[in-house]
């Protein structure tokens, strides 16, 4: 009689076992600890709640290369990101003929619903004569709290451009140590393009007088090299510094934007950034990506770091390292434009080059 009973309530606890497959199944799929994401989807966005209501993110799932996240990633996952407009173009560029980008006005007319405006022209050292330079980390926190960023906070930003000047704040938010930031790849446009809302109405750029939130104590800024650095490598190579800026600049054949001679510096390599992204303004694959860089005489295996006009599509280079997984790339900040301002010798065509 016992033996029945013990086989009878197995034989309930087994069915009722497999009944409830389905919820242990999705229970464990969501676990922080036990994500089955593949590295092509991502994470399936479902969350956790927490005793007083707090929630962990499914939605922490990030794209496989922990760089970049679509817009349909986005859309699912809205409520868990802190979304960022960093846009900001080199002067006289041109949407289409006649029509010149403006981010300012382009995000106060329209954004992604909820997201802030990075300026990378003000979010930076105010005290240099150069454009954009990177921040004290006091004073990157303090701006990123007005834009309601935590040191908790998963920080998705964009541009208007597709992938230009976005990786500029990604650089930002990873050298003062804030890790959980990603690149919208191919940003607004690709958003606009994939029929997702749009905030239409006028929202000011400018940061608010005060602090939404608490970001915490930010470190930094790592992996930033300045012109003794440069020079010094010059003296006894110890990385190969590639330039992001288009082949005619390096060459000195086609002008700078700003008024100084255009050129390259000694032993420097020319990688232009619009080489790494697709028309359609996304990055592009990782074969393409090594690809590339072999064209361009650069070998990802040995120390680089990377450079341009002023530190702004460097960071393109520099995202494009990480997706094929060099994730240690030094910035020269002041890049070609404190160089020569400086008095630097540059050289034109490929003279003292790795294609002489």
């Amino acid at each position: 009689m016992r033996a029945t009973l013990l086989l009878a309530f197995a034989a309930n606890a087994f069915a009722v076992f497999v009944a409830t497959l389905p919820e242990r199944a999705a229970a464990f799929s969501t676990s922080p600890f036990f994500s089955t994401g593949s590295r092509k989807g991502g994470h399936s966005g479902a969350s956790l709640t927490l005793r007083g209501g707090s929630t962990i993110a499914g939605a922490a799932r990030m794209s496989p290369d922990g760089l970049l996240v679509s817009c349909e990633w986005l859309k699912e996952n809205f409520a868990n990101v802190k979304v960022l407009d960093a846009s900001w173009y080199v002067k006289g560029m041109e949407r289409s003929p006649g029509v010149k980008f403006d981010a300012v006005g382009d995000f106060e007319k329209h954004r992604i619903p909820g997201s802030g405006f990075f300026d990378i022209d003000k979010i930076c050292d105010l005290s240099s004569s150069l454009p954009h330079m990177m921040p004290t980390a006091s004073y990157f926190a303090e701006c990123v709290s007005k834009l309601g960023v935590t040191k908790d906070s998963l920080v998705v930003v964009y541009d208007g451009k597709g992938i230009f000047s976005s990786p500029r704040a990604w650089t930002m938010f990873q050298c003062f140590g804030h890790e959980k930031c990603y690149i919208l790849d191919g940003g607004f446009p690709a958003w606009v393009a994939a029929g997702f809302d749009v905030d239409s109405s006028f929202l000011s750029s400018e940061l608010p007088a005060d602090s939404q939130v608490e970001y915490g104590t930010a470190t930094g800024p790592v992996d930033i090299i300045d012109m003794q650095a440069v020079k010094a490598n010059m003296e006894n190579p110890q990385f190969q510094l590639v330039d992001a800026r288009p082949y005619p600049r390096f060459t000195g054949d086609a002008p700078e934007p700003r008024p100084i001679e255009s050129g390259h510096l000694q032993d420097s390599f020319s990688v232009p950034f619009l080489d790494v992204v697709s028309p359609e303004g996304k990055m592009k694959s990782e074969a393409e990506i090594k690809e590339i860089f072999i064209k361009g005489k650069v070998d990802v295996t040995k120390p680089l770091a990377v450079t341009c006009g002023s530190g702004a599509t460097a960071c393109v280079l520099r995202a494009a390292l990480y997706k094929i997984g060099v994730t240690k790339v030094p910035l020269y900040d002041g890049s070609y434009a404190e160089w020569k301002i400086a008095g630097n010798p540059t050289y034109k065509g490929t003279e003292k080059s790795p294609y002489a």
